[in-house]
């Protein structure tokens, strides 16, 4: 005769098909009461007032880009435009960026060819003032654009001064 062991509870599948939820709950439960305040907070009073510390002031916002511009049919960087010089050499003191991206553009007077090789030299003036200032020259990327991709978009042979430019960008 032979006799058949009674299964053990914890085989049993029902008690199996309910043991995940239970765990799950006793494990939410746990971290309820583990997160729960030690001591009741009062929510009748207002919030203490956050007093200011004296701390350093905020430093301005580094600009976005730099912009130099230039007279017509020109590559010589304007009195004006030095002082921009300086200041970027001191961004890049400041934050070290990988790359310094000095793109040149010129307006639409003139033929296309020309205005390229006018926006190269635009940009290559703004390089060696950097240079100058010592920023490594394997910092920069050199774009020239010509009449390609204008800052501010106009129909052929309108002398737009804000085209006369070089963007310096960096990231």
């Amino acid at each position: 005769m032979s006799r058949r062991m009674p299964r053990p509870a914890l085989l049993r599948p029902a008690l199996l098909r309910t043991m995940p939820a239970f765990m799950m709950l006793s494990a939410l439960a746990a971290c309820a009461q583990s997160q729960a305040p030690a001591t009741p907070v009062a929510t009748s009073a207002p919030p203490a007032p956050v007093v200011a510390q004296a701390s350093e002031p905020a430093k301005p916002k580094a600009p976005d880009s730099l912009d130099f511009y230039f007279a017509p049919g020109s590559s010589t960087i304007r009195g004006e435009d030095v002082a921009l010089l300086d200041k970027a050499s001191r961004l890049y003191r400041d934050g070290k960026p990988i790359v310094m991206i000095v793109a040149g553009s010129s307006d639409t007077v003139g033929s296309p060819d020309s205005n390229l090789k006018l926006s190269q030299a635009r940009a290559n003036s703004v390089l060696q003032g950097l240079v100058a200032r010592g920023i490594p020259p394997e910092r920069f990327q050199v774009l020239a654009k010509g009449v390609s991709d204008l800052p501010v978009q106009t129909d052929s042979g309108v002398a737009n001064p804000d085209n006369r430019r070089v963007d310096l960008t960096w990231r």
